[in-house]
């Protein structure tokens, strides 16, 4: 399970009298356990003033620059941090932001998880934290299995094996039935969308879909998920969800 260390949602406030601002999501002094995974986090500005419009994020020893857009209400800035192993990291943010402010800036960071798995500390999976659960999408009649993925590596190729694990067969991978592989090269390290014909998807709800993946030589990869179910390292899909 992921670890309660996390405030999921933290107020803050930008001061005139200083551009760099700490905002801690734990109680504790020292460093907690993250699981590898993907998160997210959102600051969301309340009437930014127009001198705001270029800021930045200190946050697992990386710096994010982040354009502003003021504008009168609420306004929300994101971006996301790919962790491809388990780490201990500082319980805290910090935000500098440019230029002169007139008036203090009142604002709420939320830090959350998007539903993940990573496979050998080189290749994340992620879904849409806007359709979580759902992995699954029609076009037309015929389902594909829907997510993203990003390689730690540059030029990295993988073999993606959908598989259909049919109720009462047996949940080892010598049960599978194949329905797909899907090849990719990952050319830079920027996401890729990945949609996978799941074609034919039985009737029954007790059966599974399966996802596992191999490298460039064949060898298949160990996935694991703080969020998805995992089950020999594939990541397995209820057909019964699905509706």
């Amino acid at each position: 399970e992921v670890s309660d260390i996390f405030r999921w949602e933290v107020p803050f406030e930008l001061r005139p009298e200083s551009r760099k601002t700490v905002i801690r999501f734990g109680p504790k002094f020292f460093a907690d356990l993250c699981p590898a995974g993907c998160y997210k986090v959102d600051l969301e500005f309340f009437d930014p003033p127009a001198e705001l419009t270029l800021m930045s994020l200190d946050f697992m020893r990386e710096t994010r620059e982040m354009r502003v857009d003021p504008r009168v209400g609420r306004m929300l800035v994101s971006t996301i941090y790919l962790v491809f192993d388990d780490r201990f990291i500082s319980p805290e943010f910090v935000i500098r932001h440019e230029g002169r402010i007139g008036r203090p800036v009142r604002g709420r960071m939320h830090f959350f998880p998007i539903p993940s798995a990573v496979f050998d500390k080189t290749l994340m999976i992620r879904l849409d934290e806007r359709s979580y659960p759902k992995s699954v999408f029609f076009s037309g009649t015929h389902p594909y299995l829907t997510f993203w993925a990003n390689s730690r590596r540059d030029n990295a190729r993988y073999a993606f094996d959908l598989a259909l694990l049919p109720a009462g067969s047996g949940r080892g991978p010598e049960a599978a039935r194949p329905l797909a592989s899907h090849n990719v090269v990952f050319r830079h390290r920027s996401r890729h969308l990945l949609e996978i014909k799941a074609d034919p998807l039985p009737a029954e709800g007790d059966a599974f879909l399966s996802l596992s993946v191999k490298n460039a030589s064949g060898r298949t990869l160990t996935g694991r998920s703080a969020w998805l179910d995992f089950r020999d390292g594939a990541w397995r899909i209820p057909i019964g969800a699905l509706n």
